[in-house]
């Protein structure tokens, strides 16, 4: 396949570059969170906020025992990348042709998603620090003593209506929105 003139892709190429900006190098892997706590099969619209920039796209979740499977697509339908995350806490990613190179980075994309759905002992196994309100509608979460993200629910962290991740450095802001949300 021919890669798509810059022009023609600018909106991809500002998620792209926002990811790759913010990827996960040199942070502790996140492993799946024992079975039980959360096994879920889910649709989300996600909606990424940065310097005056937005960017949309559905992520189809399923968050098994043994895996986590998320697939990212345009509201078009068209695959941004397929990913998923074994129980050793490896990535295995399928971006399209015309993406490779210039696509979002399915670690910071999965990383998200673990951080604001993954246990607060699942994380802190994993060396985060991770520090909810009371009424776990916020958590924050920090490695080595430095703010990394504050995630914001309405509804539960095991049944949200809507999260919204906030990175600590100012990079973007992500919200998903749960269009279904099935609990296994």
């Amino acid at each position: 396949m021919i890669p798509l003139p810059l022009k023609t892709i600018h909106p991809l190429g500002f998620l792209a570059i926002l990811l790759l900006t913010s990827a996960c190098a040199g942070t502790p892997p996140l492993t799946l969170p024992s079975a039980g706590d959360l096994q879920i099969e889910a649709t989300q619209a996600m909606r990424i906020e940065s310097q005056g920039h937005t960017q949309e796209a559905i992520v189809q979740l399923a968050l098994l025992p043994t895996q986590m499977q998320a697939i990212a697509t345009t509201p078009q339908g068209q695959t941004l990348i397929k990913a998923s995350l074994d129980n050793q806490g490896k990535i295995l990613a399928e971006t399209p042709p015309w993406m490779r190179g210039r696509g979002p980075d399915p670690a910071t994309i999965l990383r998200d998603i673990q951080f604001a759905l993954w246990p607060a002992d699942a994380l802190r196994a994993q060396a985060w620090e991770v520090k909810e309100s009371p009424q776990n509608d916020t958590r924050v979460i920090s490695l080595n003593h430095i703010e990394w993200a504050r995630i914001d629910y309405e509804g539960s962290r095991k049944a949200p209506q809507h999260i919204k991740i906030m990175r600590s450095n100012g990079l973007y802001t992500i919200h998903l929105k749960t269009l279904e949300w099935i609990p296994l």
